[in-house]
C-alpha cells in the first residue's frame, strides 16, 4: 500500500508541477496523510490513495489531450506505449 500511494503521490507532484489542477488534490494535501508516514494506519492509507486516485482521473476526464501529450512528453524512453489511452472512451 505504501509503495502504491508513492507512485501516485509521485504522479500527483508530476501533474501538478505541469500545471494540472484538481479539487481532490486539495482534499488529499488536507488530509494530511503522506506516503512517508509510515506510523499511520492503513485505513487511512487507502484513504488517500482513493483521493489521489479522484484526483487523477478528474484531471484525465477534463484534459486527456493535454495529459497524453504531457505524458509523452516524460516518456522520452518510450518504455509504455501511450496510444491506447487515447481510445478510451471519457465520461
Amino acid at each position: 500500500m505504501i509503495k502504491f500511494h508513492t507512485i501516485l503521490f509521485k504522479i500527483k507532484r508530476m501533474l501538478e508541477a505541469a500545471g494540472f489542477t484538481s479539487k481532490y488534490f486539495i482534499l488529499y494535501d488536507e488530509f494530511g496523510v503522506y506516503p512517508l508516514q509510515v506510523h499511520k494506519r492503513k485505513s487511512a492509507h487507502k484513504r488517500a490513495v482513493f483521493i489521489l486516485c479522484l484526483g487523477i482521473l478528474e484531471i484525465f476526464h477534463e484534459k486527456p489531450e493535454k495529459v497524453i501529450k504531457f505524458l509523452e512528453l516524460v516518456n522520452s524512453s518510450k518504455s509504455i506505449d501511450l496510444r491506447f489511452v487515447a481510445k478510451l472512451p471519457v465520461g
